[in-house]
């Protein structure tokens, strides 16, 4: 789990032991294995999965394994940008099961999501316009349905459904108001 304000990650057991610490506790860094208010983590389903960690203050996603050993960066470190393979403090991020599975990383500042391979190369966006930022991202298992939570605005949340293709299909949750939606779905 993220430690947001610690600048590391907390792995746990499913019996909820603690297990390890990834990143330097209380100090913020842009090294491999050193975050900078780390946000949004997934596991990936199945063995060897990997991990995923949105590094939002350092505009990247750093990937580790089912041990914490640091495999690769998506992203520019330390660069906040707007083409593909850049981020503007990237929040959430889901990883498909599988070797041909898709990484989904949401980047809310620039209204968009940004899908890779499992190799870490960059293989396509959708959104960018709308003024929807998504926050979260959920793929569903075993079809081509993608949920994104995020702000349209300043106060107005919504969960949109797309389709992998990233065709907006509905948007079955709406709320307006000064609150912390905080949900990940990974």
């Amino acid at each position: 789990m993220a430690d947001t304000f610690n600048h590391r990650v907390q792995v746990l057991a499913k019996s909820g032991e603690f297990v390890r610490t990834i990143g330097v506790t209380g100090q913020g860094g842009n090294g491999n294995h050193q975050f900078k208010y780390p946000n949004g983590v997934c596991v990936e389903p199945g063995a060897g999965g990997l991990l995923y960690v949105t590094d939002t203050g350092n505009h990247r996603v750093q990937v580790f394994t089912e041990e914490g050993q640091y495999v690769r960066t998506l992203g520019v470190t330390g660069y906040c940008g707007s083409g593909n393979n850049q981020f503007h403090f990237p929040d959430g991020v889901y990883a498909e099961p599988g070797p041909d599975g898709k990484v989904w990383v949401a980047d809310p500042r620039n209204n968009r999501i940004q899908i890779f391979d499992k190799e870490g190369k960059y293989v396509r966006t959708f959104g960018g316009s709308d003024n929807f930022g998504p926050e979260s991202v959920y793929v569903e298992v075993g079809s081509s349905i993608v949920y994104a939570l995020g702000r349209k605005g300043f106060e107005n949340y919504q969960l949109r459904v797309f389709t992998k293709d990233g065709v907006h299909v509905d948007t079955p949750w709406e709320a307006s108001g000064s609150f912390f939606a905080g949900a990940y779905m990974c």
